[in-house]
């Protein structure tokens, strides 16, 4: 009965932010004019098109087709963006870039002079990246052509889990659509962190589904090494991730409540001290390896003398007090700049005081609230939109490819929708639907840009692989497409 509820409820509560996801980002089409809510649809139904094409053509299950759109469409199209594209760098994104030519140049100054990286010591390592790259290279494009290998490590990625999930035949049809995204070819153009987070946030993924897909408590003591070293190395890759954007303790906190969850689902009494135990161990396998990354990356940056303040967060209260802004709806703004200037104890009771106000607007005001900020959040894709400025793109051809992104991401959507059914709710699944709930809440309450939807997409991504691997299986439109072809044709 525990195991039903357990499952039961992590199915409505994702399926809420599923519908809330759809609704609110459907509210965006309709505010954005009748030509943007037409292209969307027009977006929607060529990436459907895409996927009932893939599973068509894929059917017979041949690498080189997946090596084809990998390559052909994946690779080329973000190295020849990468080399034209000229996009100007602002906000923080400058501020880091501005950091690594002085790392290139052997300067680390900036660690403690700038303001910037006292309050805000955890983007260290990403200016290092940053930096060591430039002096490879001498060159800022470097950075682009840096972006689209790591994209398409992504889409290798996607390609390996959907594999190891559903088999070859659905992982090749995921890929070969998810690498036509234009997000993640246009996002390569600006110097984002979670580029490259994504990719070790995916390997970890990619390693704890190995755990899923096992039976962690009835494998023998050797077979249970095994999945005590995947364990290990799930929190090493979520450690790495965490060092280039500080959210990997989201996919920590998700990896544990699913241990919890699948000792409950598989609780049994003959075993319960043996279930109990290897839990604790794979619990611990991933926070300590995960806790290493962090501990001894600070500590070298200390040692090293870059910055007395290692990889802190000086200011954590910030991004919450940002996010939950009523008057922009938790879009960033200066209205808290005061935060970032005060003491440590002084920011505790101003968010303290923030929050109280905040949650006594009433109930109406805060489903108002979050509804309008899912709305702008989800339903917004300009900003990832990045045209080469020397090309002169006329506004209608950016409104088309913002639409196409919508089209693209509702279809997804509701792929990850269908796959909350509870035939299709495996452990891996399970897992995945766990680490979307972490992200999204993270996101609805502390977030404050569109861009940083980009570990979501992923997840649901992967989610709707699994609807994917459902139709590939039935393929009834397919079927019923090719059945009509041969009537009439």
């Amino acid at each position: 009965m525990l195991s039903k509820i357990t499952s039961g409820l992590i199915r409505i509560l994702c399926l809420i932010f599923i519908v809330g996801i759809i609704g609110t980002a459907s509210l965006g089409f309709i505010t954005d004019g009748k030509k943007f809510a037409i292209l969307m649809i027009i977006g929607f139904a060529v990436f459907l098109g895409l996927f009932l094409l893939a599973a068509e053509k894929l059917s017979d299950f041949k690498h080189k087709w997946f090596w084809l759109c990998l390559i052909g469409l994946g690779l080329i199209l973000r190295v020849a963006y990468a080399f034209t594209t000229n996009v100007e760098v602002l906000s923080d994104q400058l501020t880091c870039l501005d950091a690594a030519q002085m790392v290139a140049k052997g300067d680390y100054s900036w660690a403690e002079t700038d303001p910037y990286f006292v309050r805000w010591a955890y983007q260290i390592p990403f200016v290092l990246y940053e930096g060591f790259i430039l002096k490879l290279f001498g060159t800022i494009r470097a950075l682009y052509v840096c972006n689209g290998i790591f994209s398409i490590l992504t889409c290798l990625l996607i390609y390996l889990i959907a594999k190891e999930m559903f088999g070859s035949k659905t992982a090749l049809i995921t890929t070969a659509v998810f690498s036509c995204f234009p997000v993640f070819i246009f996002s390569i153009s600006r110097l984002y962190n979670q580029i490259i987070s994504g990719v070790f946030l995916l390997l970890a993924i990619y390693f704890f589904v190995k755990i899923c897909k096992g039976s962690m408590f009835e494998e023998p003591r050797k077979g249970f090494l095994k999945i005590l070293l995947f364990s290990a190395v799930t929190g090493l890759f979520l450690g790495i991730s965490n060092l280039f954007r500080t959210e990997a303790i989201i996919a920590v906190l998700a990896v544990e409540c699913w241990f919890i969850y699948f000792f409950i689902v598989n609780a049994k009494k003959k075993m319960i001290g043996v279930m109990i135990l290897r839990s604790l161990l794979c619990m611990a396998a991933v926070y300590a390896c995960y806790k290493v990354v962090s501990v001894s990356t600070d500590a070298a940056i200390k040692l090293s003398g870059i910055s007395q303040y290692g990889i802190c967060n000086g200011c954590v209260y910030w991004f919450i007090v940002c996010g939950l802004d009523r008057e922009t709806y938790g879009a960033y703004s200066r209205n808290y700049k005061y935060i970032v200037l005060e003491e440590p104890a002084q920011q505790r009771e101003t968010f303290k005081k923030i929050l109280k106000e905040f949650f006594g607007a009433g109930i109406p005001n805060l489903g108002k609230f979050f509804a309008l900020k899912e709305a702008k959040m989800w339903g917004q894709f300009n900003e990832c939109t990045a045209f080469n400025e020397s090309w002169n793109v006329p506004k209608g051809v950016v409104l088309a490819f913002d639409a196409v992104n919508h089209g693209f991401y509702l279809l997804v959507t509701l792929l990850a929708a269908f796959s909350l059914r509870k035939k299709r709710f495996e452990p891996a699944t399970a897992f995945l639907f766990i680490m979307f709930l972490g992200f999204s809440l993270s996101f609805m309450i502390k977030e404050i840009s569109p861009r940083y939807r980009y570990t979501t997409i992923m997840l649901l991504m992967l989610l709707a692989a699994n609807t994917i691997d459902y139709l590939s299986e039935k393929k009834p439109i397919t079927s019923k497409i090719s059945s009509w072809r041969g009537n009439h044709g």
